[in-house]
């Protein structure tokens, strides 16, 4: 479940994927293509709300 101080985030994910759907109204292209004349880099997209993260702290491990 999503905190809902996430909600604002939330909300900015869904209007980026929709601007960048391809649309029958703009001639096969998306809103984004249309605005600035270049396809959106797909590639640059993240899991929203993962529960997976990576760390580079290192745990408290006596050597011995």
């Amino acid at each position: 479940m999503l905190s809902p101080n996430f909600k604002y985030f939330d909300a900015l994910h869904v209007v980026l994927l929709i601007n960048c759907i391809f649309t029958p109204f703009l001639n096969n292209r998306s809103p984004y293509e249309k605005l600035h004349d270049t396809l959106y880099h797909l590639s640059i997209l993240r899991v929203f709300d993962c529960l997976c993260f990576s760390s580079s702290i290192t745990s408290h491990v006596t050597q011995t």
